[in-house]
This record gives C-alpha cells, structure tokens and sequence, in this order.
C-alpha cells in the first residue's frame, strides 16, 4: 500500500527553491524492516516518502514495478515513523503535508513497553501531521498533532489528508474518534468540521463511537473516515 499525488501546477519554482515541477509526485511506502524470526523489526533508516519523477519514465505503463525511478528529497521512518496521506498546497513551490499511519500495521518494541522504533517520527506520535515545506528544502518538520481533548491518539493514527486551497485550509481523517477535522495553514489551530460548511466541503463529523482493536480505540468501521476530498 502506498500513496501518490502528483503536482499539476503551471508556474515553475526557481532553481533556487528546489521545489517540486509539474510532473513530479510524493510517494509513501512502509520503510521496511531488518532481522529476521523474533528480531524483525522496523527498518528505522527505511525511506518511506520521496519525491518522484514521473515525467520520463522511458517505458510505456505496463503495470510492471518500475526499480529504477528518479527520486530525491526522502524522508526516513526515523524522521517522521510510517506514513500514508499525502496533501500539497497551492504555493508556487509546493508544500507537502503527510499524515501518520497505522495502514502498515502497529509495531510494538520487543520488550513490549513501548512503540517500535520508526513506528512514530521523533518527537511524534500516532497523531501528527507533518510539513515538508519547501523553503526547507522538504526536511520534515511537526505541523499538528490530533487530539482528542487533552488525550493523545493512542495508536488508530490517521487517514487521509486534502487540502482546500479556497480557504487555506487542510482536512485530516482521525480513525480514532470517527471525525474529520480542519486546519487552517496559517495558524496550528484545530477546529470540529461542521457536517456542513461554508465552502461546500464533502467530509463530515463522525460519530465517537470506539472500540477496542488490539488495546488501541478505532472508531466502529461504518464511522471511521479514511479519505477526504
């Protein structure tokens, strides 16, 4: 499993920005792992995004695994753990917003105290959206961190991540609580979605119901939000 978006935007970054061209795209996969039996684990200096080039591939699509893409900018899964959604803005040179995951399953440590390493990225958590900005040359920083209250997300993570360029605005899927939730990109302020909004947006609050999945609080399956768009 792994995810793709691709920039469609006319007006070229300078040379200077190193910012994503049309025709490139961000794409995340699970890092991998290293050992084997009982002592697998979590590669934690695995790539699992990078910026892609899509625009010569030097084949037609054949559904084949293509080994040899042109990538830069990776991110590890010790930077930012494992990660799935991925969301640009409207920027000349794009910013990247990605999204933790549990889609590649929830890895505890061998001792069973805590989490794998490169489960999480440091410093975060199930709940954290990361930025790649690209004034920063795409090193990831924490943008928000999804909350239920003060209670952190204990390991449901996140599902996918828009971005709404009208109202400079991101939504994010919590598979935890069942709720889609808004973040403005101006200010790191979270907000409850309205099940109907101003600017027309199709996502919706869900209900709260959860329920146990392995000691961690999904939300019931008919109620959990993955996309948004």
């Amino acid at each position: 499993m792994a995810c793709l978006i691709f920039t469609g935007f006319s007006e070229m970054p300078s040379a200077e920005e190193k910012g994503l061209s049309p025709g490139e795209g961000f794409v995340t996969r699970f890092s991998g792992a290293t050992g084997a039996g009982a002592a697998t684990a979590i590669d934690p200096d695995g790539t699992v995004g990078s910026i892609v080039d899509l625009r010569s591939p030097g084949q037609p699509p054949q559904g084949q695994h293509w080994l040899n893409e042109p990538q830069r900018n990776p991110v590890t899964a010790a930077q930012v753990g494992q990660i799935f959604g991925v969301a640009l803005d409207d920027a000349g040179a794009p910013n990247i917003y990605v999204t933790s995951t549990s889609a590649f399953g929830l890895h505890r440590a061998a001792s069973g105290g805590g989490w794998m390493d490169g489960m999480w990225g440091e410093s975060g958590g199930p709940g954290t959206v990361y930025t790649l900005s690209a004034a920063n040359d795409y090193k990831p920083e924490i943008f928000a961190t999804i909350r239920l209250g003060s209670r952190d997300n204990t390991g449901a993570a996140l599902g996918n991540i828009a971005y709404d360029r009208w109202n400079k605005q991101l939504f994010v899927s919590d598979l935890e609580t069942g709720r889609s939730r808004s973040v403005t990109t101006a200010a790191f302020h979270w907000a409850r979605l309205p099940t109907s909004s101003a600017m027309g947006a199709r996502s919706q609050v869900m209900g709260r119901a959860t329920c146990p999945h392995g000691g961690k609080r999904f939300a019931i399956t008919k109620s959990r939000s993955w996309s948004v768009h």
